[in-house]
């Protein structure tokens, strides 16, 4: 039985020329320091969910009554 990669949220802050703070960004990736050799570890491609597309999710699950 192989164990799902874990993943965790990326938070990340752009800043102008000014110094002042342009925009946030954050992404929903997957752990690689989880592969393990022979098992999961031939990908070299983590995959990455931005905000617009969760929220087109959860506005879907919300809208067609999916559990």
């Amino acid at each position: 039985m192989k164990k799902p990669i874990g993943f965790c949220w990326v938070y990340i802050v752009e800043f102008n020329v000014y110094g002042t703070i342009e925009i946030f960004k954050v992404r929903l990736v997957e752990n690689g320091c989880m592969q393990a050799y022979g098992i999961n570890y031939s990908g070299t491609f983590n995959h990455v969910a931005k905000v617009s597309i969760v929220r087109v999710l959860l506005s879907l699950v919300v809208n067609l009554d999916w559990s």
